[in-house]
């Protein structure tokens, strides 16, 4: 039977994987990202998560949980009002040319994996009891 860790760790592969795919996204249609949107991403969408499922594996699974769950809102939040809402150059409408679809292909999955983790996460660190 799956435990708690074991779909974390999925949710967590997913989000590499299209985390990675989106990043090379950025790449083919030239939208380059500022040095706070960089390390924003470095800090909160690729170490805090990998940080969490690192507390997992040690056996801090409510530690672990809501630090997913707090990365992955922050995560959705950034690339929801970057993708989707605010008119900069990663509004999804505003990449045109070849890899335009990819790009705004990750940026939806992302959105729908980070909001997924976050309640999910919410749902884990509630029902343990440590």
């Amino acid at each position: 039977m799956a435990t708690h860790r074991t779909y974390l760790t999925i949710l967590f592969v997913l989000h590499l994987l299209v985390n990675l795919t989106h990043g090379y996204s950025h790449t083919i249609t030239q939208v380059e990202l500022t040095t706070f949107q960089t390390t924003y991403v470095a800090l909160i969408i690729f170490a805090l998560p990998a940080y969490a499922l690192f507390l997992l594996f040690r056996g801090r699974v409510k530690q672990g949980a809501a630090l997913f769950a707090l990365s992955m809102i922050a995560g959705f939040l950034f690339g929801y009002g970057f993708h989707f809402i605010f008119d900069t150059p990663d509004l999804h409408s505003n990449v045109v040319g070849p890899g335009a679809g990819g790009f705004f292909h990750s940026a939806l999955w992302l959105a729908v994996i980070q909001f997924t983790s976050f309640f999910y996460s919410i749902y884990v660190w509630q029902t343990q009891s440590q």
